[in-house]
């Protein structure tokens, strides 16, 4: 047995994706506990409350995980998940037996720098022994603490936001994802409106609050803008900071004007924000462009980017969609 648990958690700790180290955290589970089902959930803190999303889950035999970033569809409300509700209610591990299916729910949270992070739930037909309940609870401790080398890995040191190496990862898999799912379903999910989507923001005149009141303050503001970025759109629309001043966004599942409107909010956010006196009013120009299945990354980056390039050119503090400017002739390609 001790054999077999170190193999598993050298498997954990030799994972460099997020999603394979969820998938990993599973497998392992499976071979040790030899549970009816067990599934792995990320919460989020979402405007209506405390969320959970399934990231990776197995019904005994195979090993499933969400490939992409998670979509409205796939949060569920802590509401709905009593047993989950009560082991963060006691900060610990609990069980309940289901009397209709004569099954036992376990559920082992995992807390993160002081706050509920995500949460195992199993299902056996009996109560987990004692050794089986401490060795679930040594896998998820190695989760944890190989989870925090991986978020410090993909996390810009200054903002706190996803950095450029986690972006490249997000966008290659989403674009897997988005493929995928065009040639499986022929086109069905076309015209529904609802795609995926890439921003480009930075601040207007940024090198001016360098240049007259030094990197330190350009460095607080920054900061600020990060918070700003978080507070104007939902948990599932990935933040990254790109470089310097510039970040994107990934946008998932919505339309053109739900991207246009959630980016319009985030420029008057800005311009609204009291940002340090010595600074004054600061403004940022965005520019955004659908992703569709056929796209590589370089040609998303470079649509955003010359909308992004547009609104620059044409006043700054404003927002340009890729389509919109083709479609009224103002950019040629």
């Amino acid at each position: 047995m001790a054999n077999r648990i170190l193999r598993h958690i050298e498997n954990i700790t030799r994972q460099r994706d997020n999603n394979l180290l969820d998938s990993s955290i599973i497998n392992a589970l499976i071979q040790l506990i030899e549970p009816r089902f067990v599934r792995l959930l990320q919460l989020y803190n979402r405007e209506t409350g405390l969320a959970a999303v399934t990231t990776a889950w197995s019904d005994g035999v195979h090993v499933h995980s969400l490939e992409d970033i998670p979509s409205d569809n796939d949060f569920e409300a802590i509401e709905n998940l009593p047993g989950l509700q009560k082991c963060l209610e006691v900060a610990g591990a609990s069980s309940e037996l289901d009397s209709q299916t004569s099954a036992y729910h376990h559920w082992f949270p995992v807390y993160m720098h002081g706050s509920p992070y995500a949460s195992v739930e199993i299902v056996s037909e009996r109560q987990l022994t004692i050794s089986k309940h401490s060795m679930v609870e040594g896998i998820m401790a190695v989760y944890l603490n190989f989870l925090s080398l991986l978020e410090d890995s993909q996390r810009d040191g200054l903002t706190g936001l996803a950095n450029r190496k986690a972006f490249d990862r997000s966008l290659k898999r989403l674009l897997t994802t988005v493929s995928a799912q065009d040639s499986a379903q022929e086109g069905r999910r076309r015209g529904t409106g609802r795609e995926n989507w890439l921003a480009i923001v930075d601040i207007d005149h940024f090198k001016m609050i360098n240049d007259s009141q030094g990197h330190l303050m350009g460095d607080k503001v920054l900061i600020e803008l990060a918070g700003i970025l978080r507070r104007s759109f939902r948990v599932q629309d990935r933040i990254f900071r790109f470089g310097g001043d510039e970040f994107v966004i990934l946008i998932r599942q919505t339309d053109s004007q739900h991207v246009a409107t959630s980016l319009e909010r985030f420029r008057i956010n800005v311009e609204d924000h009291s940002f340090d006196a010595s600074v004054g009013r600061i403004t940022v120009s965005a520019g955004y462009a659908r992703i569709t299945p056929n796209d590589t990354p370089t040609t998303i980056i470079g649509n955003a980017d010359n909308a992004h390039y547009y609104a620059k050119e044409h006043g700054r503090n404003r927002v340009c969609g890729h389509d919109q400017i083709l479609a009224e002739k103002k950019l040629h390609v």
